[in-house]
């Protein structure tokens, strides 16, 4: 367990959530929670329950004096990106305890744009993938669009600029567009073709008079 990152200190009883920091989609979280008793009374751990299936927990000792701390082995494989929120209720001999714990997870490479504005004269029109992974220093990265495949060496921007041809492009097109990590495919968007000067107009109802 030494070896293990720290993921945060918490409180038994507590109406705060512990932030378990950013992470990056496909990694496992594994770590080590410090919990403190602050209930007042000595406790014993029988079982932990995750809220989410993603997620494992362990106590490194069922026991707990008053007002000591231990730790809780967690792992969390998890399901999507964003703001993960999962509780781990502490069932003791005497009594339950919830634990509320928070993570940030995200892509590491993602496509910046979900909509694009062009002009029928326009060759091509600008994507942009995000390198949110500083610890990417050289990779092949690319970007897919249906049977359409540009591919980039990436020495140390943080953002790759890719030009798809705008041909054949029409007002309110939806697109699939994948950014590619040495081959692999990350986590698609969908991205809406807009015209310059087109202005999307509902439909207005207009109702008459009953002649009274």
């Amino acid at each position: 367990m030494a070896n293990l990152p720290d993921l945060g200190e918490t409180a038994l009883v507590s109406d705060k959530p512990v932030d378990l920091g950013k992470f990056f989609f496909g990694d496992v979280i594994r770590g080590k929670l410090k919990v403190r008793n602050n209930s007042g009374q000595g406790i014993k751990i029988e079982q932990i329950r995750p809220s989410c299936g993603c997620t494992a927990a362990f106590p490194d000792s069922t026991t707990i004096e008053p007002g000591k701390s231990n730790h809780l082995i967690v792992e969390i494989r998890p399901p999507s990106t964003g703001v993960l929120n999962i509780s781990l209720t502490v069932e003791t001999s005497e009594s339950k305890y919830r634990i509320r714990c928070r993570a940030t997870v995200e892509n590491r490479i993602s496509v910046r744009e979900r909509s694009v504005e062009f002009n029928p004269d326009d060759q091509f029109h600008s994507f942009h993938v995000d390198i949110n992974d500083a610890s990417i220093r050289a990779a092949d990265i690319g970007l897919n669009k249906g049977n359409e495949t540009l591919r980039r060496s990436m020495t140390s921007e943080s953002t790759i600029e890719f030009r798809l041809p705008t041909k054949g492009l029409r007002h309110n097109d939806q697109f699939v567009l994948t950014p590619t990590l040495l081959g692999i495919p990350q986590r698609s968007v969908t991205v809406v073709a807009k015209q310059k000067g087109r202005i999307h107009t509902p439909r207005t109802f207009v109702y008459g008079t009953t002649g009274e």
